[in-house]
């Protein structure tokens, strides 16, 4: 029997039924139109074998998921007073949604070989769909060699954590996600221009996923409108604000929005707009955080660190190139702000 997987089927929430103060009605789901690049979303892909019900027989089943949860409205006060926000009762069947989506294709505990050879599946996936799209041989030609040169990125891009390697991702963006000398890895990809992924595995088993999304992504979108617009949608619209503190100061480091699935994954969304440029999407294994610890970026205000720490953190001496590539070099990061 043939499997059918649809991206987008599966992203589409069906209805929401919400209900007002004053009335009920019922409104269609987000339109995700457009958003397909920004998620993962592959198109259609048929396939012999489901791939779910392998990784299920391998690392084991997971419950169904009930129902999504009716999303009511709850307003509160009269007249030009009067606000309106959504709330979802069962935030923890939402959040799991948005998460076995976000993972689609892979469990935690998934080895670096395994992750590696899903995420080669993906890029063969893309490589069908556009021969599919063209007759143009010399089209077809572009996009053999297109495949070629992802599947080999793929391949060098897997970091040891080891300080013997004087790796440089200790200024970068996912430089709170990670211990040094502690078996852990990493593997990572630029999914498009506006989208890069960040797979962490600890003693050779995926553990955590982060989501690097550039502002270009949402350019008229600041990081609240980008978490209730897309997050929330994905998520749900009931997420527990957090704020994590100096254990000395108190002062506030790093405000975050968290959604816990009734997996027992953990989401997490954090502004990084004003240090790196990026939107981040954290997916953890809630259960290998409970063994390694909490792990969570710091964001100093703007105007709060100097210029040589502002160097470090991911200002004009360090960039990306088109490519992805993580580049020190002043003069060069320089040059690609001119190109852009």
């Amino acid at each position: 029997m043939r499997h059918t997987r649809t991206g987008m089927q599966r992203l589409i929430l069906g209805l929401f039924v919400i209900s007002g103060c004053r009335a009920s009605y019922v409104a269609e789901a987000p339109e995700l139109e457009g958003e397909d690049e920004l998620v993962g979303v592959r198109g259609q892909v048929d396939e012999e074998i489901d791939p779910e019900a392998a990784l299920d027989e391998k690392f084991g089943a997971r419950g169904e998921l009930p129902p999504r949860p009716t999303v009511k409205e709850v307003c509160k006060g009269k007249g030009s007073s009067r606000a309106c926000t959504k709330k979802d009762p069962k935030p923890e069947v939402t959040a799991a949604y948005g998460a076995r989506r976000f993972l689609e294709g892979m469990r935690w505990g998934m080895s670096r070989d395994e992750v590696l050879e899903a995420l080669k599946r993906e890029v063969e996936e893309e490589y069908q769909e556009r021969q599919k799209s063209t007759r143009d041989p010399v089209v077809q030609d572009k996009n053999r060699n297109w495949k070629r040169e992802e599947l080999d990125k793929l391949s060098l891009n897997l970091v040891a954590f080891d300080t013997r390697t004087q790796h440089k991702w200790g200024v970068s963006l996912i430089q709170f996600e990670y211990a040094d000398d502690a078996g852990e890895t990493m593997l990572w990809l630029r999914s498009n221009s506006n989208l890069k992924k960040f797979y962490f595995f600890e003693g050779d088993k995926l553990w955590k996923v982060i989501y690097a999304y550039g502002m270009d992504s949402w350019p008229k979108e600041d990081h609240k409108q980008v978490k209730e617009d897309h997050f929330m949608k994905w998520f749900g619209y009931s997420p527990e604000d957090r704020v994590k503190q100096d254990p000395e100061t108190l002062a506030p480091v790093v405000r975050f929005a968290e959604w816990k699935s009734m997996d027992n994954d953990i989401v997490r969304a954090f502004d990084l707009t004003a240090v790196h440029g990026v939107h981040v999407v954290a997916l953890i294994s809630g259960d290998a955080e409970a063994r390694i610890g909490e792990r969570l970026p710091h964001v100093v205000a703007d105007g709060d660190f100097s210029d040589a720490v502002n160097d470090v953190l991911g200002g004009p001496a360090v960039c990306y190139d088109a490519d992805g590539n993580f580049i020190e070099d002043a003069q060069k990061c320089a040059a690609l702000e001119l190109e852009e």
